[in-house]
């Protein structure tokens, strides 16, 4: 997600640093309408698509394949 000038302006002033303003912003997300891949050792399977908390893949490896390189998409880890 990219802030708008006016709303980047803001959040800088806020907080008094471009730098940390840029570092929210670029976690803000991963780019608009990018995918995030969820996996879980506890719950995930190898018939889950890895789109959601509730179909987790069951590793790192299974979400980096899922993945699609230079395309903002993250990979959310649950605990355990």
């Amino acid at each position: 997600m990219t802030l708008s000038s006016v709303s980047f302006a803001h959040l800088r002033d806020g907080i008094a640093s471009e730098g940390a303003a840029r570092d929210i912003e670029g976690m803000l997300g991963g780019g608009y309408g990018a995918q995030d891949w969820y996996v879980s050792s506890v719950d995930g399977g190898t018939g889950n698509d890895g789109k959601s908390w509730r179909e987790p893949v069951a590793t790192i490896d299974a979400a980096i394949n899922l993945a699609t390189a230079s395309k903002g998409q993250r990979i959310i880890v649950m605990p355990g």
